[in-house]
Protein backbone atom coordinates (compact mmCIF):
# COMPACT_ATOMS: atom_id res chain seq x y z
CA UNK A 1 0.00 0.00 0.00
CA UNK A 2 1.23 3.46 -0.89
CA UNK A 3 2.09 5.59 2.13
CA UNK A 4 0.99 9.21 2.34
CA UNK A 5 2.65 10.16 5.62
CA UNK A 6 5.75 11.46 3.85
CA UNK A 7 3.64 14.16 2.20
CA UNK A 8 3.57 17.01 4.70
CA UNK A 9 1.25 19.30 2.78
CA UNK A 10 -0.86 19.20 -0.32
CA UNK A 11 -3.45 21.39 -1.95
CA UNK A 12 -6.79 20.48 -3.46
CA UNK A 13 -7.49 23.05 -6.18
CA UNK A 14 -10.95 22.93 -7.68
CA UNK A 15 -11.11 26.68 -8.24
CA UNK A 16 -8.99 29.74 -7.65
CA UNK A 17 -8.56 31.11 -4.13
CA UNK A 18 -10.76 34.13 -3.38
CA UNK A 19 -9.43 37.46 -2.12
CA UNK A 20 -12.03 38.58 0.40
CA UNK A 21 -10.46 41.77 1.74
CA UNK A 22 -12.55 44.90 1.30
CA UNK A 23 -14.67 47.55 2.98
CA UNK A 24 -18.26 46.38 3.20
CA UNK A 25 -20.28 48.24 5.88
CA UNK A 26 -22.32 45.82 8.00
CA UNK A 27 -20.73 42.86 6.21
CA UNK A 28 -17.36 42.07 7.77
CA UNK A 29 -16.49 39.26 5.38
CA UNK A 30 -17.90 41.02 2.28
CA UNK A 31 -19.83 37.94 1.21
CA UNK A 32 -23.07 39.78 0.44
CA UNK A 33 -24.81 38.76 3.69
CA UNK A 34 -25.24 41.34 6.44
CA UNK A 35 -23.55 40.24 9.64
CA UNK A 36 -26.86 39.98 11.52
CA UNK A 37 -28.13 37.51 8.91
CA UNK A 38 -24.86 35.64 8.38
CA UNK A 39 -24.32 32.43 10.42
CA UNK A 40 -20.57 32.90 9.80
CA UNK A 41 -20.10 36.69 9.73
CA UNK A 42 -16.29 36.54 9.57
CA UNK A 43 -16.10 33.72 7.01
CA UNK A 44 -16.50 34.78 3.36
CA UNK A 45 -16.98 31.20 2.21
CA UNK A 46 -20.25 29.27 2.48
CA UNK A 47 -20.91 26.87 5.38
CA UNK A 48 -20.24 23.26 4.50
CA UNK A 49 -20.56 19.70 5.73
CA UNK A 50 -18.50 16.65 4.84
CA UNK A 51 -18.68 12.88 4.74
CA UNK A 52 -16.07 10.20 4.17
CA UNK A 53 -16.31 8.17 0.98
CA UNK A 54 -15.83 4.52 0.12
CA UNK A 55 -12.90 5.50 -2.11
CA UNK A 56 -10.91 7.03 0.73
CA UNK A 57 -11.37 10.75 0.06
CA UNK A 58 -13.63 13.42 1.59
CA UNK A 59 -16.83 14.72 0.02
CA UNK A 60 -17.62 18.40 0.70
CA UNK A 61 -21.08 19.98 0.38
CA UNK A 62 -21.26 23.79 0.23
CA UNK A 63 -24.48 25.45 1.35
CA UNK A 64 -26.33 27.82 -0.97
CA UNK A 65 -27.83 29.50 2.10
CA UNK A 66 -31.44 28.61 1.28
CA UNK A 67 -31.65 24.95 2.25
CA UNK A 68 -30.11 23.76 -1.00
CA UNK A 69 -26.53 22.71 -1.63
CA UNK A 70 -24.06 22.99 -4.47
CA UNK A 71 -22.90 19.80 -6.14
CA UNK A 72 -20.40 18.07 -3.82
CA UNK A 73 -16.70 17.96 -4.59
CA UNK A 74 -13.88 15.79 -3.26
CA UNK A 75 -10.73 16.71 -1.35
CA UNK A 76 -7.99 14.80 0.44
CA UNK A 77 -5.02 12.60 -0.40
CA UNK A 78 -6.72 9.32 -1.41
CA UNK A 79 -6.76 6.41 1.01
CA UNK A 80 -7.38 2.87 -0.15
CA UNK A 81 -8.17 3.33 -3.81
CA UNK A 82 -11.44 2.23 -5.34
CA UNK A 83 -11.69 -1.31 -3.94
CA UNK A 84 -12.16 -1.04 -0.16
CA UNK A 85 -12.39 -4.25 1.77
CA UNK A 86 -15.77 -4.95 3.34
CA UNK A 87 -15.77 -3.66 6.88
CA UNK A 88 -12.22 -2.27 6.66
CA UNK A 89 -12.62 1.22 8.07
CA UNK A 90 -8.85 1.73 8.02
CA UNK A 91 -8.89 3.12 4.50
CA UNK A 92 -11.17 6.00 5.43
CA UNK A 93 -10.78 9.50 6.74
CA UNK A 94 -12.66 9.52 10.04
CA UNK A 95 -13.76 11.79 12.85
CA UNK A 96 -14.05 15.11 11.01
CA UNK A 97 -14.38 18.27 13.08
CA UNK A 98 -15.29 21.53 11.34
CA UNK A 99 -14.50 24.66 13.37
CA UNK A 100 -12.17 27.68 13.43
CA UNK A 101 -9.03 26.01 14.75
CA UNK A 102 -6.54 28.65 13.56
CA UNK A 103 -8.53 31.63 14.87
CA UNK A 104 -8.78 33.50 11.58
CA UNK A 105 -12.58 33.68 11.62
CA UNK A 106 -13.02 31.03 8.92
CA UNK A 107 -14.05 27.41 9.21
CA UNK A 108 -11.32 24.83 8.80
CA UNK A 109 -11.21 21.13 9.64
CA UNK A 110 -9.36 18.47 11.60
CA UNK A 111 -9.62 14.92 10.29
CA UNK A 112 -8.18 11.63 11.46
CA UNK A 113 -7.29 8.75 9.18
CA UNK A 114 -6.03 5.17 9.13
CA UNK A 115 -4.01 3.66 6.29
CA UNK A 116 -4.48 0.07 7.47
CA UNK A 117 -5.63 -1.66 10.64
CA UNK A 118 -2.00 -2.17 11.68
CA UNK A 119 -0.80 1.41 11.18
CA UNK A 120 -1.43 4.35 13.50
CA UNK A 121 -4.17 6.91 13.23
CA UNK A 122 -3.03 10.18 11.70
CA UNK A 123 -4.24 13.74 12.33
CA UNK A 124 -4.64 16.10 9.37
CA UNK A 125 -5.56 19.79 9.27
CA UNK A 126 -7.46 21.16 6.28
CA UNK A 127 -7.32 24.93 5.82
CA UNK A 128 -9.98 26.44 3.61
CA UNK A 129 -8.55 29.06 1.28
CA UNK A 130 -11.38 29.28 -1.25
CA UNK A 131 -14.99 28.14 -1.63
CA UNK A 132 -13.76 24.84 -3.11
CA UNK A 133 -10.10 25.00 -2.18
CA UNK A 134 -8.43 23.42 0.85
CA UNK A 135 -4.83 22.85 1.82
CA UNK A 136 -4.06 19.62 3.68
CA UNK A 137 -1.33 19.41 6.32
CA UNK A 138 -0.18 16.40 8.34
CA UNK A 139 -0.06 17.48 12.00
CA UNK A 140 0.83 14.17 13.64
CA UNK A 141 1.54 10.78 12.05
CA UNK A 142 0.93 8.86 15.28
CA UNK A 143 -1.24 10.81 17.74
CA UNK A 144 -3.06 9.39 20.75
CA UNK A 145 -6.38 8.04 19.53
CA UNK A 146 -9.12 10.66 19.74
CA UNK A 147 -12.33 11.42 17.91
CA UNK A 148 -12.26 15.19 17.16
CA UNK A 149 -15.36 15.95 19.24
CA UNK A 150 -15.69 19.66 19.97
CA UNK A 151 -16.49 21.60 23.13
CA UNK A 152 -15.67 25.02 24.60
CA UNK A 153 -14.05 23.92 27.86
CA UNK A 154 -13.46 27.37 29.34
CA UNK A 155 -15.91 29.81 27.77
CA UNK A 156 -13.46 31.54 25.43
CA UNK A 157 -15.48 30.58 22.31
CA UNK A 158 -12.55 28.59 20.89
CA UNK A 159 -13.03 24.99 19.68
CA UNK A 160 -11.47 22.73 22.29
CA UNK A 161 -11.97 18.98 21.96
CA UNK A 162 -12.85 16.10 24.23
CA UNK A 163 -12.19 12.41 23.87
CA UNK A 164 -12.75 9.16 25.69
CA UNK A 165 -10.90 5.89 26.21
CA UNK A 166 -12.78 2.68 26.81
CA UNK A 167 -11.48 -0.70 28.00
CA UNK A 168 -13.59 -3.79 27.40
CA UNK A 169 -13.83 -7.23 28.90
CA UNK A 170 -13.28 -10.24 26.64
CA UNK A 171 -17.05 -10.52 26.19
CA UNK A 172 -17.20 -7.02 24.69
CA UNK A 173 -18.82 -5.26 27.63
CA UNK A 174 -17.30 -2.08 29.07
CA UNK A 175 -14.71 -2.52 31.82
CA UNK A 176 -13.51 1.08 32.22
CA UNK A 177 -14.20 4.53 30.77
CA UNK A 178 -12.11 7.70 30.92
CA UNK A 179 -12.95 11.13 29.47
CA UNK A 180 -10.36 13.81 28.69
CA UNK A 181 -10.62 17.47 27.82
CA UNK A 182 -8.31 18.63 25.03
CA UNK A 183 -7.69 22.38 25.39
CA UNK A 184 -6.75 24.18 22.18
CA UNK A 185 -3.24 25.46 22.88
CA UNK A 186 -0.78 25.40 19.98
CA UNK A 187 -0.88 26.81 16.47
CA UNK A 188 -2.50 24.22 14.20
CA UNK A 189 -0.81 25.88 11.21
CA UNK A 190 2.67 24.89 12.42
CA UNK A 191 2.23 22.25 15.16
CA UNK A 192 3.84 18.86 14.61
CA UNK A 193 2.12 17.03 17.46
CA UNK A 194 -1.54 16.59 18.30
CA UNK A 195 -1.59 16.31 22.10
CA UNK A 196 0.63 17.17 25.06
CA UNK A 197 0.07 15.95 28.60
CA UNK A 198 2.27 18.78 29.92
CA UNK A 199 0.15 21.87 30.76
CA UNK A 200 3.06 24.07 29.64
CA UNK A 201 2.97 22.41 26.19
CA UNK A 202 6.69 22.88 25.46
CA UNK A 203 6.38 21.21 22.05
CA UNK A 204 3.58 23.48 20.89
CA UNK A 205 1.09 20.66 20.28
CA UNK A 206 -2.39 21.54 19.05
CA UNK A 207 -4.06 20.39 22.28
CA UNK A 208 -3.17 19.97 25.95
CA UNK A 209 -4.85 16.92 27.45
CA UNK A 210 -6.38 17.13 30.91
CA UNK A 211 -6.20 14.58 33.66
CA UNK A 212 -8.78 11.83 33.03
CA UNK A 213 -12.28 11.90 34.45
CA UNK A 214 -13.05 8.32 35.46
CA UNK A 215 -16.59 7.29 34.51
CA UNK A 216 -15.97 3.57 34.98
CA UNK A 217 -18.50 3.10 37.82
CA UNK A 218 -21.27 4.46 35.58
CA UNK A 219 -20.29 2.47 32.50
CA UNK A 220 -19.02 -0.87 33.82
CA UNK A 221 -20.75 -3.93 32.33
CA UNK A 222 -22.64 -1.81 29.78
CA UNK A 223 -22.75 -2.83 26.13
CA UNK A 224 -22.36 0.62 24.56
CA UNK A 225 -21.54 4.20 25.49
CA UNK A 226 -22.76 7.38 23.84
CA UNK A 227 -21.21 10.85 23.56
CA UNK A 228 -22.30 13.85 21.45
CA UNK A 229 -20.14 15.24 18.66
CA UNK A 230 -20.46 18.70 20.27
CA UNK A 231 -20.48 19.43 23.99
CA UNK A 232 -22.35 22.51 25.22
CA UNK A 233 -22.40 24.79 28.28
CA UNK A 234 -25.69 23.43 29.58
CA UNK A 235 -25.91 25.40 32.83
CA UNK A 236 -24.47 28.72 31.68
CA UNK A 237 -21.45 28.76 34.01
CA UNK A 238 -18.92 29.20 31.19
CA UNK A 239 -17.60 25.62 31.17
CA UNK A 240 -18.62 23.06 28.56
CA UNK A 241 -20.69 20.12 29.80
CA UNK A 242 -21.64 16.75 28.32
CA UNK A 243 -24.75 14.63 28.05
CA UNK A 244 -23.81 10.95 27.93
CA UNK A 245 -25.73 7.72 27.42
CA UNK A 246 -25.30 3.99 27.80
CA UNK A 247 -27.23 0.80 27.23
CA UNK A 248 -26.78 -2.63 28.70
CA UNK A 249 -27.38 -5.04 25.80
CA UNK A 250 -27.53 -5.38 22.05
CA UNK A 251 -31.32 -5.67 22.11
CA UNK A 252 -34.09 -3.17 22.87
CA UNK A 253 -32.32 -1.91 25.96
CA UNK A 254 -33.22 1.43 27.59
CA UNK A 255 -30.67 4.26 27.58
CA UNK A 256 -30.09 6.29 30.74
CA UNK A 257 -29.11 9.87 29.86
CA UNK A 258 -26.63 11.44 32.26
CA UNK A 259 -25.01 14.84 32.64
CA UNK A 260 -21.38 15.49 33.57
CA UNK A 261 -20.52 19.10 34.33
CA UNK A 262 -17.35 20.75 33.09
CA UNK A 263 -15.05 22.02 35.83
CA UNK A 264 -13.22 24.52 33.62
CA UNK A 265 -9.84 22.85 33.25
CA UNK A 266 -10.78 20.02 30.92
CA UNK A 267 -12.06 17.74 33.67
CA UNK A 268 -15.66 16.86 34.47
CA UNK A 269 -17.68 15.67 37.43
CA UNK A 270 -17.15 11.92 37.70
CA UNK A 271 -20.57 11.04 39.12
CA UNK A 272 -23.05 11.63 36.26
CA UNK A 273 -26.40 13.11 37.22
CA UNK A 274 -29.13 10.86 35.81
CA UNK A 275 -31.59 13.10 33.96
CA UNK A 276 -33.98 10.45 32.63
CA UNK A 277 -34.02 7.10 30.83
CA UNK A 278 -34.99 6.87 27.18
CA UNK A 279 -36.86 3.56 26.76
CA UNK A 280 -34.81 2.51 23.71
CA UNK A 281 -31.12 2.45 22.70
CA UNK A 282 -29.55 5.79 21.75
CA UNK A 283 -26.87 5.54 19.05
CA UNK A 284 -26.91 9.18 17.94
CA UNK A 285 -27.41 12.41 19.88
CA UNK A 286 -27.46 16.12 19.08
CA UNK A 287 -27.42 18.83 21.77
CA UNK A 288 -28.72 22.20 20.50
CA UNK A 289 -31.50 24.70 21.26
CA UNK A 290 -34.12 23.43 18.83
CA UNK A 291 -37.16 25.07 20.47
CA UNK A 292 -35.44 28.47 20.79
CA UNK A 293 -36.09 29.06 24.49
CA UNK A 294 -32.44 29.71 25.34
CA UNK A 295 -31.85 26.22 26.79
CA UNK A 296 -30.13 23.33 24.99
CA UNK A 297 -32.32 20.37 24.02
CA UNK A 298 -31.60 16.72 23.23
CA UNK A 299 -32.40 14.82 20.04
CA UNK A 300 -31.32 11.19 20.02
CA UNK A 301 -32.08 7.61 19.04
CA UNK A 302 -31.80 5.76 15.70
CA UNK A 303 -31.16 2.20 16.77
CA UNK A 304 -32.44 -0.94 15.04
CA UNK A 305 -34.14 -2.35 18.16
CA UNK A 306 -37.46 -1.49 19.76
CA UNK A 307 -38.54 1.43 17.58
CA UNK A 308 -36.13 1.23 14.65
CA UNK A 309 -34.94 4.41 13.03
CA UNK A 310 -36.58 6.91 15.37
CA UNK A 311 -35.16 10.20 16.67
CA UNK A 312 -36.75 11.67 19.78
CA UNK A 313 -36.83 15.28 20.99
CA UNK A 314 -36.43 16.06 24.70
CA UNK A 315 -36.75 19.73 25.76
CA UNK A 316 -34.01 21.05 27.99
CA UNK A 317 -34.90 22.70 31.30
CA UNK A 318 -32.69 25.06 33.32
CA UNK A 319 -33.93 25.59 36.88
CA UNK A 320 -31.85 27.77 39.21
CA UNK A 321 -28.63 26.81 37.47
CA UNK A 322 -29.37 23.08 37.25
CA UNK A 323 -29.89 21.55 33.81
CA UNK A 324 -32.19 18.60 33.14
CA UNK A 325 -34.45 17.18 30.43
CA UNK A 326 -38.25 17.19 30.27
CA UNK A 327 -39.47 13.64 29.72
CA UNK A 328 -43.14 14.66 29.72
CA UNK A 329 -42.68 17.06 26.83
CA UNK A 330 -40.71 14.57 24.71
CA UNK A 331 -41.92 13.37 21.32
CA UNK A 332 -40.72 11.42 18.31
CA UNK A 333 -39.60 14.03 15.81
CA UNK A 334 -38.20 11.84 12.97
CA UNK A 335 -38.86 8.19 12.09
CA UNK A 336 -36.94 6.39 9.35
CA UNK A 337 -38.61 3.06 10.10
CA UNK A 338 -36.76 -0.26 9.95
CA UNK A 339 -34.08 1.14 7.67
CA UNK A 340 -32.81 3.71 10.16
CA UNK A 341 -30.06 1.84 11.98
CA UNK A 342 -26.79 3.70 12.50
CA UNK A 343 -28.12 7.12 11.63
CA UNK A 344 -26.02 10.26 11.95
CA UNK A 345 -27.45 13.73 12.59
CA UNK A 346 -26.03 17.25 12.71
CA UNK A 347 -27.78 20.57 13.35
CA UNK A 348 -27.18 23.90 11.61
CA UNK A 349 -29.33 26.70 10.16
CA UNK A 350 -28.77 25.80 6.52
CA UNK A 351 -31.58 27.94 5.06
CA UNK A 352 -30.97 31.15 7.04
CA UNK A 353 -34.45 31.38 8.56
CA UNK A 354 -33.20 31.40 12.17
CA UNK A 355 -34.32 27.83 12.93
CA UNK A 356 -31.91 24.92 13.33
CA UNK A 357 -32.20 22.27 10.62
CA UNK A 358 -30.95 18.68 10.61
CA UNK A 359 -28.91 16.79 8.07
CA UNK A 360 -29.05 13.05 8.62
CA UNK A 361 -27.55 9.92 7.12
CA UNK A 362 -29.04 6.47 7.57
CA UNK A 363 -29.26 2.97 6.14
CA UNK A 364 -32.13 2.26 3.77
CA UNK A 365 -31.61 -1.44 3.13
CA UNK A 366 -32.49 -2.65 6.62
CA UNK A 367 -30.36 -3.28 9.67
CA UNK A 368 -26.66 -2.81 8.83
CA UNK A 369 -27.62 -2.82 5.15
CA UNK A 370 -26.73 -0.36 2.41
CA UNK A 371 -27.47 1.78 0.48
CA UNK A 372 -27.30 4.83 2.74
CA UNK A 373 -29.25 8.04 2.27
CA UNK A 374 -28.43 11.67 3.06
CA UNK A 375 -31.43 13.84 3.99
CA UNK A 376 -32.11 17.48 4.83
CA UNK A 377 -34.82 18.35 7.37
CA UNK A 378 -35.91 21.99 7.59
CA UNK A 379 -36.38 22.98 11.23
CA UNK A 380 -39.56 24.70 12.44
CA UNK A 381 -38.14 26.16 15.66
CA UNK A 382 -40.04 23.91 18.06
CA UNK A 383 -38.29 20.53 17.80
CA UNK A 384 -40.32 19.54 14.74
CA UNK A 385 -39.09 19.39 11.16
CA UNK A 386 -40.54 19.48 7.67
CA UNK A 387 -40.52 16.20 5.68
CA UNK A 388 -37.08 15.23 4.41
CA UNK A 389 -35.45 16.28 1.18
CA UNK A 390 -33.10 13.57 -0.07
CA UNK A 391 -29.71 14.99 -1.01
CA UNK A 392 -27.94 11.80 -2.09
CA UNK A 393 -28.03 8.01 -1.99
CA UNK A 394 -24.80 6.02 -1.73
CA UNK A 395 -24.04 2.35 -2.39
CA UNK A 396 -21.87 2.22 0.74
CA UNK A 397 -21.78 3.74 4.22
CA UNK A 398 -20.92 7.31 3.23
CA UNK A 399 -24.12 9.00 4.43
CA UNK A 400 -23.75 8.27 8.11
CA UNK A 401 -20.16 9.56 8.15
CA UNK A 402 -21.59 13.08 7.76
CA UNK A 403 -20.47 15.97 10.05
CA UNK A 404 -21.25 19.69 9.90
CA UNK A 405 -19.85 22.84 11.56
CA UNK A 406 -19.22 23.37 15.29
CA UNK A 407 -19.81 26.99 16.35
CA UNK A 408 -19.17 28.45 19.81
Amino acid sequence: EESTTDTEESTTDTEESTDTKGDCPGDIDCDGLLDEEDPLPTDPFPPFFVNGTETGVIEVWNSNGDGTFAAPFEIGIPYGGNTPQQGDYAIYYAGPSIADYDGDGRLDMLMSAYRSPNLPRELWWFERVGPQQFTQRLVDADPPSFYNRTIDLDGDHAPDNFTYEVDKFNNGFIAAMRVYGLALSGDVRTANCAVSDDPLNPGGCVFVRSQPTDLSPWYINQWQSGFPLIGRDLDGDGSGDLLITKYASGGASPSPIGRIDGLGGGTFTNAPALLLTHPLPVNTMVIEDFDEDGVYDFIGGCDDDGDPGSLWFYPGVLNQGTYTLDGVGAFETIDFGNSGHNCAAHAFDWDGDGHLDLITGHNTGGVYATPTELNYFRGLGDGHFDPPITLATYPGLEAWRMVGPSLF
